[in-house]
């Protein structure tokens, strides 16, 4: 069973929350353990996705904020606090809680009551689902019985009802939006935009811009500007840009230089810092290039581009880049988009976060400041983004989803440190638990590659595992490759090799179809067969992927006739 989530997965996130909640309610059946169980699992895949790594602060989260936000109950608000022990100790109870010690955990419980209470009295500190259902309650309406619902709304419509309006001005919708995680990264210290602001080129572009303001400022005959910069197109950008940062104004029909605009000109780092917080403000510059996206296209392009380069070892072709966002905007036309991508990403070469490497065939990387820049913005996205060095704490779930997207150099880092800070012999203890608790191939084989690191410890912590149902045949595998020991079983190297089929599906089920695809007709009709005949449980999602979508009939009726 899984339990940790880094990018929503519904269907297996679903899966775990009945089993969780199923596996609880045996010892607390009541309704309203379930229904606060629910609202917990969905709220914490929408945190973090880390189902059972629960803090300090998580718990002091879910009683201060959480609840009061959204749970309705008529009586007995002590209801949660007892669930929220409740729920910590069976995570205990299951060997699942991970994160801080199951007593400071209580103690935080307890510490974050009073603020519980005073949330639920509170309704201000509701969410607008949670108003309009204690409204519905208070006035007799059976939230089921949607026409009283309806009749309900069109009573308030009318003003019939009456309801505090003001509060409900102020009150916000609940998000369940999922967590996504990045894969994780090693930055190169703390704010190194401070050694490179000054120098970038950024800044005399800018110095020009408040040049230009102070002895001209007309904005309908800008040409002076346009020339000192080089086109239009950056000449309005840049307007718009630091119009946006504060240090341009409109007075009468003149453009001119705010009172901050020469102390900020002043401060490179501080300029550099505010140009970047506010570049996701800029959308006038590229309204004609996005006339066919929606609205605030431009935040979603920047978080797209951002995500992309990010974590990314390798310059990044900017085609790729204009693909990415353009699946991401729901744009069929690139040719206005590819502008923007080009556009913006010129602009953070010139702050000196990106670095473009070849330039004809426009191929993008970030530099140190701007993967640090970067990393603050991501956040403010709602993305988690995690260093290497964050992740030595982390559990082991976690650990092995994200070793799985890391690049080389990343991965290794990330095991090293991982095993060090844990120690070798309770990191191979975690994976080879790990590994009874989850069958599924991608987290099995993560779980592996990071056991290779923890040395003895790793093989002694193997050897528990060699008769174990779910994992046993590929750790034979395993063992045998890092002992030199004759261990494998008849079907084990079929059963690694499965695996590793099923974990590139699950990545890109094309590229997998592609790959079998590559190999001699004999061997793949050979491979289906033996597919058919094995009871691994992946088996049957590989054969209905080769079925659907191997382009040679031959290969595609083999593997629909081998699903029987």
């Amino acid at each position: 069973m899984r339990t940790v989530f880094i990018h929503g997965e519904t269907e297996r996130f679903e899966a775990a929350r009945f089993e969780l909640i199923t596996l609880f309610t045996q010892h607390h059946p009541d309704q309203v353990s379930a229904e606060l169980a629910m609202l917990l699992l969905r709220d914490k895949l929408a945190a973090d996705g880390l189902l059972a790594h629960w803090t300090e602060a998580d718990v002091v989260r879910f009683l201060a904020e959480v609840a009061p936000r959204r749970v309705v109950l008529s009586e007995d608000w002590s209801q949660v606090p007892r669930f929220a022990h409740r729920w910590l100790d069976f995570l205990a109870e299951e060997g699942l809680l991970a994160g801080d010690p199951l007593t400071a955990l209580h103690e935080a419980v307890d510490a974050a009551t009073p603020r519980y209470l005073a949330g639920m009295a509170e309704p201000t500190e509701w969410g607008a689902e949670k108003f309009w259902r204690t409204a519905l309650l208070e006035h007799g309406v059976d939230e089921s019985d949607e026409d009283a619902v309806a009749e309900f709304a069109a009573q308030v419509e009318r003003g019939e009802v009456d309801v505090d309006e003001d509060l409900v001005d102020r009150l916000e919708e609940d998000s369940d939006d999922e967590a996504v995680w990045l894969p994780p990264v090693q930055l190169t210290g703390e704010g190194p935009h401070r050694e490179i602001a000054a120098d970038a080129p950024i800044v005399e572009q800018v110095a020009e811009v408040i040049r230009w303001a102070e002895t001209d400022g007309d904005p309908s005959a800008a040409d002076s500007l346009v020339e000192a910069l080089g086109d239009t197109e950056t000449a309005d950008l840049l307007l718009e840009w630091c119009a946006r940062a504060g240090l341009l104004r409109m007075s009468e029909e003149r453009i001119v230089p705010t009172l901050i605009a020469a102390p900020v000109l002043a401060e490179p780092e501080l300029l550099w810092n505010r140009l970047w917080q506010r570049f996701v403000l800029v959308e006038d510059a590229f309204a004609e290039q996005l006339a066919d996206a929606e609205e605030d296209a431009v935040p979603e392009i920047v978080q797209t581009l951002l995500s992309a380069l990010y974590a990314a070892t390798e310059p990044v072709p900017e085609d790729f880049l204009v693909d990415f966002a353009a699946d991401a905007l729901e744009l069929d036309d690139t040719a206005g988009l590819a502008s923007v991508v080009r556009t913006i990403t010129a602009q953070w070469a010139a702050m000196d976060a990106v670095v473009v490497d070849d330039e004809d065939e426009r191929l993008l990387e970030m530099r140190p400041a701007g993967r640090w820049a970067a990393r603050e913005s991501l956040r403010a996205f709602g993305f988690r983004v995690p260093t290497v060095a964050e992740l030595r704490t982390a559990p082991a779930e976690l650990v092995a989803l994200l070793f799985a997207e890391a690049p080389p150099q990343t991965q290794q880092a990330l095991c090293t440190q991982w095993i060090s800070h844990r120690g070798a012999k309770q990191a191979a203890t975690d994976l080879a638990e790990l590994l009874e608790r989850v069958d599924e191939p991608p987290v099995r084989l993560a779980a592996l590659a990071i056991l290779e690191y923890a040395g003895d410890e790793g093989i002694a912590a193997a050897r528990g595992l060699v008769d174990d149902e779910r994992c046993g045949a590929t750790v034979r595998v395993w063992l045998g490759a890092a002992t030199g020991e004759s261990i494998a079983r008849p079907g084990d190297e079929l059963a690694l090799t499965l695996d590793g089929m099923a974990a590139t599906a699950e990545d890109d089920v094309e590229s997998f179809v592609e790959e079998f695809a590559g190999q001699p007709t004999e061997d793949q009709l050979k491979l289906i067969g033996e597919m058919a005949a094995s009871a691994e449980p992946a088996a049957g999602a590989l054969l209905s992927a080769l079925a659907e979508l191997h382009p040679d009939q031959e290969v595609a009726e083999a593997a629909s006739a081998a699903m029987g």
